[in-house]
């Protein structure tokens, strides 16, 4: 309801006897959006009255229309992901395809065998350094292969990683540090100022290490990595992952639409997008969990949309992700525009979606267009 014709608030919300008011300004805010806050708002009330010593962060904030409405597309299919662990894929798709390409990056190209036998070394390495199963590794490293190597050597050595930027502000990566209280910080020697001492692990020496067996202990209910949120409503907050769930998440079931797509058609996988935000994971661990070859572009490449087309055609690259925002960037270059008419997929995803950007996609490509 909205009760004034200019609000004072943005959103303003008043539990009266008649029921729940909600003010809201239309610039920003639904009325759909309205409604459903206010029957949350509902909900919980009427949740609380019927279990009153019921705790607290056990409370839906679901009515029972709403519910219905969940329940109805929350399963749409199941099956059994064909690992338990994120990091099984690499040991299998290089016995199976071993002269492969899984990472084609500004500074090296890896086949599945040798990027099985690097991350088995950085593993390695870090057992002994002292590095135990469920430690919390940082990864502060520039978008070369020594990222995604790391990502893997750490998760093979049983531990779990936590991205960071080293693009990010200072006081960021401070807090993320400490928060995470991670044990170890894997970098390089640009970025190792004013970090820790004693927490820093170079990445390159790490690959010096002869690979060898030792004892790692990791479950399929055990951190794969620790990722913090942007912070644009607060302190950033830790968002902890597990092996299983992003297991199922890259599972290539029919009803796992995306990643199904992925496994089906896609071959050689672009990645611009930075390793602190979760939609790094998706083209990252689509690619590696199918087999794919992934081709990690430097920040610049990202950023410009006449190196992002040499690169594309380069090395024939068919999926192609990003932000809207960086979509409608990149398409004001027609040569980007006329990289991508072969893509088979391209994603958008982590912000609004627009009409814009799907009919400009429309238009150019043929590919399967996901948000």
């Amino acid at each position: 309801v909205l009760e004034l014709n200019v609000p004072k608030f943005k959103i303003n919300i008043q539990i009266q006897q008649q029921g729940v008011v909600v003010e809201y300004d239309d610039s920003i805010y639904t009325s759909a959006t309205a409604l459903t806050l206010a029957q949350s708002i509902v909900a919980v009330t009427e949740h609380m009255m019927q279990h009153p010593k019921q705790r607290l962060r056990t409370i839906s904030i679901m009515g029972a229309e709403q519910k219905k409405a969940l329940a109805a597309i929350q399963t749409a299919d199941t099956g059994t992901a064909p690992f338990k662990l994120f990091h099984e894929c690499i040991t299998h798709f290089a016995n199976i395809q071993p002269e492969k390409p899984a990472l084609i990056a500004c500074d090296a190209t890896y086949t599945y065998a040798e990027f099985d036998e690097v991350t088995n070394r950085i593993a390695t390495a870090l057992y002994k350094r002292g590095v135990k199963s469920c430690d919390r590794v940082a990864l502060l490293l520039p978008r070369t292969s020594h990222l995604i190597l790391s990502l893997f050597g750490v998760l093979k050595a049983g531990a779990t990683y936590i991205p960071c930027d080293p693009d990010y502000p200072a006081d960021r990566v401070k807090l993320i540090l400490e928060d995470s209280e991670a044990a170890y910080i894997i970098t390089d020697n640009e970025h190792a100022e004013n970090l820790p001492q004693d927490k820093i692990i170079f990445c390159q020496e790490l690959m010096n290490q002869k690979a060898e067996n030792f004892p790692v202990s990791v479950t399929p209910d055990d951190l794969a990595y620790l990722i913090y949120t942007s912070g644009s409503t607060g302190r950033p907050k830790g968002v902890m992952l597990r092996h299983e769930g992003i297991c199922n998440y890259l599972y290539g079931h029919p009803a796992n639409v995306f990643a199904n797509a992925v496994a089906e058609v896609a071959e050689r996988i672009l990645s611009v997008t930075t390793i602190s935000f979760d939609a790094a994971l998706q083209d990252i661990g689509t690619s590696f969990f199918n087999g794919k070859t992934l081709i990690l572009a430097t920040e610049e490449q990202a950023n410009n949309p006449l190196d992002l087309a040499k690169l594309i055609k380069e090395h024939g690259i068919n999926m192609v992700s990003g932000t809207p925002s960086r979509w409608l960037a990149w398409l004001s270059s027609d040569d980007f525009a006329n990289a991508i008419k072969d893509i088979r997929i391209a994603r958008a995803g982590g912000e609004k979606f627009s009409n814009q950007l799907l009919t400009q996609l429309q238009t150019i490509t043929d590919a399967r267009i996901f948000n």
